[in-house]
């Protein structure tokens, strides 16, 4: 509840503190800045809306937008600032938040879930890393195709050297060699479980669902 509330506040403040820098941009620059500002601003938004999702890739014009508002917020009243004591206070808060971009991205580099590293496609990605690393030889078998590919590059990061890697782009093409201690089957579609339980007559047994199957053991 407490990390909650310092959450909301903490957002709110932000959204205050940009909603200003916004305004005060609009009310002290020339027309050409604050479009150029507001346009890509905007270009964000129609974008998002357009592909019904969040990806980091869509915010860049307004995280630049966004950083230019601010930046000109704290440069105009550093500058402006006749009293020396209210130009100090300027000057700690964008050392304060510069602070905090440096801090936030050094702990974004080392965490394994971040909200741009696509948490609802990466979540359950470490525990699945961790069931196939216990094996001494395994060898992972997933579809292949762009929904999946950079789901199985991310959990790729996290496997030990000795996991070999199956991209199953044909699912009836799909030929499992011999030579490994444990198969396990990431992620797969449909065709590809018929395949090799109908199919090639292997038995696949779930063992991590966190709601849905996100990893089977295939066995003979």
């Amino acid at each position: 509840m407490t990390t909650n509330l310092i959450r909301l506040i903490v957002v709110a403040v932000l959204l205050l503190a940009i909603a200003h820098s916004i305004y005060s941009l609009c009310r002290s620059t020339p027309k050409r800045v604050w479009l150029f500002v507001l346009t890509a601003i905007g270009i964000t938004a129609i974008v998002l809306i357009a592909v019904r999702g969040v990806a980091d890739r869509y915010l860049v014009p307004y995280i630049l937008a966004i950083q230019i508002a601010v930046a000109y917020l704290f440069t105009a009243k550093i500058a402006v600032a006749t009293n020396p004591r209210q130009q100090k206070l300027w000057q700690l808060g964008l050392i304060t938040l510069i602070s905090s971009e440096i801090v936030s991205c050094a702990v974004s580099s080392q965490s394994q879930l971040w909200w741009n590293k696509y948490p609802s496609s990466t979540k359950y990605n470490p525990q699945v890393a961790a069931i196939v690393n216990q094996s001494q030889k395994p060898l992972v078998i997933t579809h292949g195709g762009n929904n999946i590919t950079g789901k199985i590059l991310s959990v790729s990061y996290l496997l030990k050297p000795q996991v070999q890697l199956l991209l199953a782009v044909k699912p009836h093409q799909v030929k499992i060699p011999d030579g490994f201690s444990d198969v396990f089957l990431y992620r797969a579609t449909e065709a590809l479980q018929i395949e090799l339980e109908k199919v090639q007559k292997y038995k696949i047994t779930p063992i991590y669902k966190p709601g849905d199957v996100w990893l089977w053991r295939v066995e003979k």
